[in-house]
């Protein structure tokens, strides 16, 4: 795991990312829709902080990572030869991005601000199953609010680490944590995976963050 702030960088790399040489046209397009300053600037920091990540597995330069989406969007390393052996997975949210990388398995990271204060109840209506949103009407607003935040993380870095993103029914997938704070995972009929494959972490960061990674070994052939 490998996390990077906006507050760690030059102001001038930020200002100007193209002075560095590691972003190729298609990064330095993406980065120049971004209306708010804030917004460009955590683009810029994530995909900084990619590149340089993976330059740590592979002989690879931090300017020579090529990528590709997948059907559902997930970026993937370009070269299929790498993109078996590697795996990695992007958040950020906040001014704080995160990078999770495996090898020969699968990976998902998510991070929200835990500041952040959602529609919870109307992202648990299509999300949560009826046992997670009971649990949730049952606590204290405060405590409710960050437990919501916790479960979504978990959600979402699991559905990530799937490479399929949203088309997963997430009211299919239930997280609970055991006496020794190990998590475990239980999916529903509308999920075709085996739970006992995934080992799953949680995190705070920097006092203001709540992060999730998921890790997946692979599903054995035949």
């Amino acid at each position: 795991m490998w996390c990077c702030r906006t507050s760690d960088l030059d102001p001038a790399v930020l200002a100007e990312p193209e002075r560095l040489g590691l972003f190729g046209d298609d990064d330095l397009r993406r980065c120049r829709r971004y209306h708010f300053d804030r917004d460009r600037h955590l683009f810029i920091a994530a995909h900084l902080l990619l590149r340089c990540v993976l330059s740590r597995y592979e002989p690879i330069e931090p300017a020579d990572w090529r990528f590709a989406a997948n059907p559902y969007g997930r970026p993937e390393i370009a070269d299929p030869a790498i993109s078996r052996r590697l795996r990695f997975n992007l958040s950020h949210a906040a001014g704080l991005a995160l990078v999770g990388v495996a090898r020969e398995g699968e990976v998902g990271v998510d991070v929200e601000c835990a500041d952040r204060h959602a529609d919870a109840a109307g992202i648990a209506r299509h999300a949560f199953s009826d046992s997670e949103r009971r649990f949730l009407q049952g606590l204290p607003a405060e405590e409710s609010r960050l437990a919501f935040l916790r479960s979504w993380t978990l959600k979402e870095a699991y559905a990530k680490a799937r490479g399929v993103g949203l088309s997963l029914p997430f009211r299919d997938m239930e997280f609970q944590y055991g006496p020794d704070a190990r998590i475990a995972m239980r999916l529903g009929e509308g999920i075709a995976d085996r739970a006992d494959r995934w080992r799953f972490e949680q995190f705070s960061l920097f006092d203001r963050h709540i992060g999730a990674v998921a890790l997946g070994t692979p599903v054995p052939a035949g």
